[in-house]
């Protein structure tokens, strides 16, 4: 019995000290046709590090993959020494409506974190994880949208639109 507990222990231990992968190329390529996929039965967890400014949203794109494999929500943090993590933002319930598309987040408390690290909620009954791309962005682009968005709105209304928003972004 104490051999079985000690590599019940062993196990337990080793799972949890595994390392997730850094900068994964076919997550940091620009192309979201060449995804990555991670078992579900593992946390699906992913590091990018190497920043150097604050990041201030950032974008996570579904494979090409079947949709069962797109994550259900997944949850970003920060870190500045890659060992102490701060939860920047987390999604939950995520439905991506088509390949390749794309889900903007906001880091709402952006500051001069070297490394970013998002686990990958998977889906009930998944046995893969698989996503098409990250992205990370220095300005706000789920503002960028909404400020888009606006400006279309009021073309197509015919009002004349006077606004100043580039200079607080």
């Amino acid at each position: 019995m104490k051999h079985f507990i000690f590599a019940l222990t062993a196990l337990t231990m080793l799972s949890c000290s595994q390392e997730a992968p850094r900068n994964v190329a076919e997550l940091c390529d620009d192309d979201p046709s060449t995804s990555y996929a991670m078992p579900a039965s593992r946390p699906c967890r992913v590091v990018f590090d190497g920043f150097d400014t604050p990041m201030r949203s950032y974008r996570v794109y579904s494979s090409g993959e079947v949709p069962a494999a797109d994550p259900a929500g997944w949850v970003l943090s920060g870190s500045h020494d890659g060992r102490k993590w701060v939860e920047l933002d987390r999604r939950e319930g995520c439905v991506f409506c088509s390949r390749f598309q794309e889900i903007t987040g906001r880091i709402a408390e952006p500051s001069n974190y070297t490394a970013y690290k998002i686990e990958f909620l998977p889906r009930e009954e998944a046995d893969t994880v698989a996503v098409g791309d990250v992205r990370f962005y220095e300005r706000d682009r789920e503002m960028d949208s909404r400020i888009q968005r606006s400006i279309k709105i009021l073309r197509s209304t015919g009002k004349k639109y006077v606004q100043t928003w580039k200079s607080s972004i």
